[in-house]
């Protein structure tokens, strides 16, 4: 029972995360492509957070599930060589101990380039859809609503 509720929600995960289905956009407006992207584009926290939940999980999210594994692969590495090391020498094994301190490391440059993915992924996603790189655009016109000056931008 366990196992076929395990692989359901596999199953289930795998395809809410992993599909992506592209429209034509030679007829949308500009509007609809803006809802467009707004409903496909991958935020950065929540893939931090899938890494965080799962292994590989979080690269799986923006697309990227080989680099995930290899993440994966060096933190396995790191920790199993590293314990490997420490049992294996006679003596204190510095190469040993600096390798399982390393794993943290790994995890922390796993999360950041989650993140530095998701944001490749976003960009690269708006100008399939525009034509240009996204724009930062500030602007300080006081809203109708009479609460002052207020700073916006958009993508």
């Amino acid at each position: 029972m366990k196992k076929t509720m395990l692989i359901a929600l596999l199953i289930t995960f795998n395809i809410i995360v992993c599909q992506k289905i592209v429209p034509d956009i030679s007829e949308m407006t500009n509007t609809e492509k803006m809802m467009w992207y707004q409903n496909e584009k991958k935020s950065p926290a929540l893939a931090v957070f899938y890494s965080w939940l799962l292994p590989t999980a979080g690269h799986a999210y923006v697309g990227e599930w080989k680099k995930g594994i290899k993440f994966k692969c060096a933190e396995i590495v790191a920790l199993a060589g590293g314990f490997t090391l420490i049992e294996t020498s006679r003596d204190i094994s510095y190469l040993g101990i600096g390798m399982v301190l390393s794993t943290p490391i790994i995890i922390i440059w796993e999360y950041y380039d989650v993140v530095k993915t998701a944001t490749k992924y976003n960009k690269q996603l708006y100008k399939d859809l525009f034509g240009e790189e996204p724009k930062m655009k500030i602007s300080f016109i006081p809203k109708s609503n009479g609460l002052g000056l207020s700073l916006s931008y958009n993508l």
